[in-house]
């Protein structure tokens, strides 16, 4: 019996770990900013610079939904684009300032997880990275109580939690119905 439930719980357990590392392979990776499509990380670009590059890899993706959002120093939303992610691959987005040239400043870009509703019921995504990254020489910050629209605080990262948190409840359901099993094939036999 005693091997039975070992057996049981290592199966569970190797289960347990193999669906974990399903979830957690499907995040983006090598998330970077920079001034080329295929471009190496920068967090600083020139003066009079047009055109920035949000680029990420992805992996195993199914249908998983992404959002990069881009605020300037103030809050206000300079970019945002949701899209859905199938497969393996990497993304380069152009971020272009609306009017010419990036002016010389600070800038934000988040990039959000899709399908947590449970956790984020009026968007549905939660904050996977966020890069600060800077055009030319920053202009002093006004203070927060000089700005009509301040910068949203940083939400916490939760990333696959309520996804890990089902696997263990799931990997507790099957061992108790294992040594369920168990004891009634031994009264039975």
């Amino acid at each position: 019996m005693k091997r039975l439930f070992i057996m049981a719980m290592l199966l569970a357990l190797s289960l347990t770990a193999l669906l974990v590392s399903v979830a957690l392979a499907s995040k983006p990776s090598n998330i970077r900013m920079s001034d080329a499509p295929d471009g190496e990380v920068m967090t600083h670009f020139p003066s009079g610079t047009e055109v920035v590059y949000f680029i990420f890899d992805y992996t195993d993706m199914e249908g998983e939904e992404l959002k990069v959002r881009v605020y300037d120093n103030v809050g206000n939303i300079l970019f945002e684009q949701i899209k859905a992610y199938q497969g393996s691959g990497t993304e380069s987005i152009a971020i272009r300032f609306e009017k010419g040239a990036f002016p010389d400043s600070l800038y934000v870009t988040n990039l959000y997880l899709g399908g947590y509703a449970e956790i984020a019921p009026e968007e549905g995504f939660v904050l996977a990275k966020t890069i600060i990254w800077s055009v030319g020489e920053p202009m002093p910050q006004p203070s927060p109580e000089a700005t009509e629209r301040p910068v949203a605080p940083p939400r916490a990262e939760r990333g696959n939690l309520p996804f890990i948190l089902t696997l263990v409840a799931i990997m507790v359901l099957l061992i108790a119905f294992v040594f369920w099993a168990l004891r009634r094939a031994m009264a039975a036999g």
